[in-house]
């Protein structure tokens, strides 16, 4: 794992200081789950499905998943063990975790060394995704699948 540079204080981050981290943090989710997925520059092009995760502490925003059809297909079908989901509910409900488990390893590697975040229950809806101008933006191509957006959002420090 490549070694990042220290993080500024709370008070002074922004999204783009989180990029590094959120691109490792979603390497290792891909590889501990098999999914063969690469940057990208190009964001989903019709996104079907979003699922959201906001979280609350020192500092509050949100961690967007957007997706389009095929791409929410292949990374439901790979929670789900390789089974593709059998309907939109549970195809909604494997991109919730998705959104989960991506927000929580963030949490844990980069933003809450004393516990002091809460994350909230993770959001599906249509493709439209707060945030998605923010400089904290990666995109990846799922290949022979579709692509995923990662938007990260920070609230302005209090």
């Amino acid at each position: 794992m490549t070694m990042l540079p220290p993080l500024p204080p709370l008070a002074d981050l922004d999204a783009s200081h989180l990029t590094p981290v959120l691109a490792q943090v979603l390497a290792q989710i891909f590889t501990s789950y098999g999914l063969a997925a690469s940057p990208s520059a190009t964001p989903p092009v019709a996104p079907i499905a979003v699922a959201v995760v906001g979280f609350e502490g020192p500092r509050s925003g949100l961690l967007a998943l957007r997706l389009d059809a095929r791409g929410a297909t292949a990374m439901a079908t790979t929670l789900l063990g390789g089974f593709p989901p059998e309907s939109d509910a549970e195809r909604d409900d494997a991109l919730g975790e998705w959104a989960n488990i991506t927000a929580g390893n963030l949490k844990t590697r980069a933003l809450d060394p004393t516990g002091t975040f809460r994350l909230g229950l993770p959001v599906v809806g249509d493709g439209t995704a707060p945030g998605t101008e923010t400089p904290a933006r990666l995109c990846f191509s799922l290949p022979d699948q579709g692509t995923l957006e990662v938007a990260l959002v920070l609230d302005q420090a209090a």
